[in-house]
């Protein structure tokens, strides 16, 4: 496979030059160290994975690249092999039962220090049945979309309550998917459909004790307001509202 071979020949080029990635006191010019990351990386790479994560490997190989500019081809073409590549691809009904399967897997371990297991069960059964997402994905101020190849998903409601904003509804990676930047490039990628709608912020819900937090502000969101929501029960949804204005 492509990326296969472009992780080997990265391997035979830094070894020729005799740098030591071994180590964690590598450091690139600049300064920066983790060129023991770097290296356990890239040789990851070399048994060939599938091509989802030749974006992830296009990253490594940039980091490599402050070590070593004469890998920095292999960037380059790399790039060119996924620049027409969108991270996100609209889905619909018949990736209902895909939709559901990336919930079930995604909900506990990002909730479970956080709701009971009664609730999360509760939740997935609410917002994740057939009919429930069937209603949201015929609507045409609703969007669904899979993240590269199947490794998560996100949920968009175009115009909400007749604002100029988009609330991000959904947004949920595989957690062997995570760590590759991907959250950032849906944000990215999400705020330019909006910006297409006509819509001018981007917006989305977060469980205050979520650390996602953190991941929403470091992408320039700030913290907007506070809101309790009541969905039966005896549950509620104890959120901050995150907002991402686009300017000019």
């Amino acid at each position: 496979m492509v990326i296969a071979v472009v992780a080997e020949a990265t391997i035979a080029v830094v070894e020729e030059i005799d740098i030591d990635f071994t180590s964690n006191r590598t450091k690139s010019p600049s300064g920066n160290p983790g060129g023991l990351f770097l290296w356990g990386e890239i040789q990851k790479f070399k048994d060939g994975p599938s091509n989802s994560d030749r974006i992830f490997l296009t990253r490594v190989l940039t980091r490599i690249a402050l070590y070593v500019p004469e890998i920095s081809g292999y960037v380059v073409f790399l790039n060119h092999m996924t620049r027409f590549e969108s991270i996100l691809r609209a889905a619909s009904v018949e990736h209902i039962p895909t939709i559901q399967n990336l919930a079930y897997i995604t909900w506990p371990p990002t909730f479970h220090s956080i709701l009971s297991e009664d609730q999360i069960s509760y939740m997935l059964d609410q917002m994740y049945n057939t009919a429930e997402l069937r209603s949201q994905i015929q609507n045409p101020k609703f969007q669904y979309y899979l993240i590269h190849r199947d490794a998560g998903f996100a949920a968009v409601e175009f115009h909400y309550q007749d604002t100029t904003d988009t609330k991000i509804h959904k947004l949920y990676i595989l957690p062997s998917h995570q760590g590759k930047g991907w959250g950032r490039d849906v944000i990215m990628e999400l705020r330019k459909i909006a910006k297409r709608q006509g819509d001018q912020a981007l917006i989305l819900n977060v469980n205050k004790n979520n650390k996602a937090t953190e991941f929403y502000e470091k992408c320039g969101f700030i913290r907007w307001k506070s809101e309790v929501i009541d969905i039966g029960k005896g549950y509620v949804m104890d959120d901050y509202v995150y907002r991402l204005e686009f300017g000019d």
